[in-house]
This record gives structure tokens, sequence and C-alpha cells, in this order.
């Protein structure tokens, strides 16, 4: 049972780190534009040149609103959060069999 899940928590990890700065942000400081009108401070995602990756992607949400960005046929709907809500709902249902026969 230590076995599996040593191995169920570096599959998770290995999930965690390889979606790379998804949980990345940045925070940005209030400015007064050119034209004056004036931006209030906010966080954004991590400008690393993977557009898949911000949270205005369709299907992504941003954390801070809780705004999921609409999905469009052009770039269809990412399914890594599918996959990863999957995985976590299967190492929990692992752990919780692998509890009760113990």
């Amino acid at each position: 049972m230590r076995k599996t899940l040593i191995i169920l928590a570096a599959l998770l990890m290995f999930m965690i780190v390889s979606t790379g700065s998804v949980f990345a942000d940045v925070y940005v400081h209030g400015y007064t534009r050119k034209d004056g009108t004036y931006v209030k401070p906010h966080y954004r995602s991590d400008p690393d040149g993977d557009p898949t990756n911000n949270w205005s992607y369709p299907g992504n949400t941003n954390p801070y609103t809780g705004m999921v960005a609409p999905s469009n046929s052009s770039t269809g709907i990412p399914w890594m959060g599918i996959i990863l809500a999957g995985v976590v709902i299967w190492v929990v249902y692992v752990y919780v069999k692998e509890r009760k026969h113990s």
C-alpha cells in the first residue's frame, strides 16, 4: 500500500509540475495610461510566450475572478484540466480503497 501511495503521489506531482506555469501569476501595480485612464492593481498570468496557459485561453479559469474563458471552435477545449481532475479523483478512490483493505 505504501508503495502504491508513493507512486500515485509521484504521478500527481509530475502532472502538476508538467503543466508548467499554469499556477504562476504576476502582480501588476496600478498605473496611469497615456490617455489618463487609471488601471487598478491586478494579477495576470506569467508572460512566458505560451498562449495556452494564460487565463484568457479558452477553457482556462482565472483563479482571482473565477471566470472561465469561453471556448471557440478554432482552438477547441483544453483537456488538461479534465484529465488532471480525473487523475485526482482516481488517486483519492485508490487511496480510500487501500485504506479500507488495510
